[in-house]
């Protein structure tokens, strides 16, 4: 992995299971738990059967970054056991797969961003990006300067 990489990653529940707004709450809380500690999370959708996000590993010592693999496993394996509790669930929340994609410039990191924040208002789910509640995006973030957004 090298440094200053960021992902677009998609991650689905078990058999397209869906998620209650608990449960969507809970995903997103977790997606953004260790948010700025050991990930930077720039945008997150959690959706009724998955979950987008652009995320860059941070430093987990002075010469080595999160792992996307224990990143994934922090997010997916601590909100499948609040949201199994949450819906009275038993067995599997998401998938053991993911989608990751290393964003190399400004413009799929805009193509990914956008793509991100119109789901909800694609599948139906609201009218506009800021009116679904599981929409999530880094407040201080411009994407009209055109510039592709470091830490």
């Amino acid at each position: 992995m090298g440094v200053g990489w960021r992902y677009f990653i998609t991650f689905n529940t078990w058999k397209k299971f869906e998620l209650s707004f608990q449960a969507r709450q809970i995903a997103l809380d977790t997606c953004l738990f260790f948010n700025n500690q050991r990930y930077k999370v720039f945008i997150v959708v959690v959706m009724p059967d998955h979950v987008h996000l652009i995320v860059q590993p941070l430093l987990k010592t002075e010469s080595k970054f999160w792992s996307l693999s224990e990143i994934m496993k922090s997010m997916k394996g601590y909100s499948a056991k609040k949201i199994a509790a949450a819906m009275n669930h038993i067995g599997v929340v998401w998938q053991d797969e993911r989608y990751d994609r290393i964003v190399r410039d400004a413009h799929e990191f805009e193509n990914f961003w956008n793509y991100i924040r119109l789901n909800p208002v694609r599948a139906g789910l609201s009218e506009t990006p800021e009116q679904y509640p599981f929409l999530w995006q880094q407040p201080s973030l411009d994407l009209s300067s055109n510039q592709f957004p470091y830490l």
